[in-house]
């Protein structure tokens, strides 16, 4: 679920707001938090400066799709050029439809339902992961997942082709110390579970770079190609 044009910045939103909607969808999911908040750091291309957000096309108003999910929402769509990985690690792109939602809380609940209402049995489940094998993703749900790494894992190769998709959540989840929202209630002070300044503050996300190497490689099979 990787966008193309991911570089094009076109919104400035509010961090803080984020985190309150991504905590409440995935408490009301049994969801871990931190992994929702990652997907939507690596879907939508965010980048963080203290509390502002400057989110990518897709992420952007009017369609507010912070997670890169195909499909319709409510008859509601666009469609973008995306890269996937055929699962050895090469890309290719397609244009496909994703979903246009009113504003970003649907997006967060969306990818929470889809999380816990999926229907399908997922590879890993049950030799790698716990899990049952009538809903895709339950390997992401806390009840099977013991920590978000399980979760993100489930994800990878599923939810999303790119099969380094885990590592990257990973390491966007320590960097940005998002387990610290893992069990917290959106009531709850802001100030004290707030992503630390020196990590908020961090100009480049850290998926970026990967993208940027990610479509240099695409170019080279292209040029290859031709």
């Amino acid at each position: 679920m990787c966008i193309r044009d991911r570089n094009v910045y076109a919104e400035e939103a509010s961090y803080k707001e984020f985190t309150k909607n991504a905590i409440n969808a995935s408490n009301e999911m049994d969801l871990y938090t931190s992994v929702m908040l990652a997907q939507y750091f690596l879907e939508s291309g965010a980048k963080v400066e203290g509390d502002s957000i400057t989110l990518s096309k897709l992420g952007a108003a009017p369609y507010h799709n912070l997670f890169g999910i195909k499909g319709e929402y409510e008859g509601q769509s666009v469609s973008m050029p995306t890269l996937e990985d055929d699962g050895n690690g090469n890309y290719y792109e397609i244009v496909d439809k994703f979903r246009k939602y009113p504003s970003h809380k649907e997006s967060f609940m969306d990818n929470a339902k889809l999380l816990k209402e999926q229907p399908g049995k997922n590879p890993r489940v049950p030799n790698e992961l716990k899990g049952d094998e009538t809903h895709l993703y339950s390997c992401t749900w806390k009840e099977y997942a013991k920590s978000y790494k399980d979760a993100t894992l489930c994800l990878t190769g599923s939810y999303a082709t790119d099969t380094s998709y885990n590592t990257k959540l990973n390491s966007i989840i320590e960097s940005r110390k998002l387990t610290e929202f893992d069990g917290q209630s959106s009531t709850d002070d802001s100030d004290k579970k707030e992503t630390t300044n020196d990590t908020v503050e961090q100009s480049k996300f850290v998926g970026e770079d990967a993208w940027k190497n990610k479509m240099i490689n695409f170019q080279n099979q292209v040029y290859k190609s031709t």
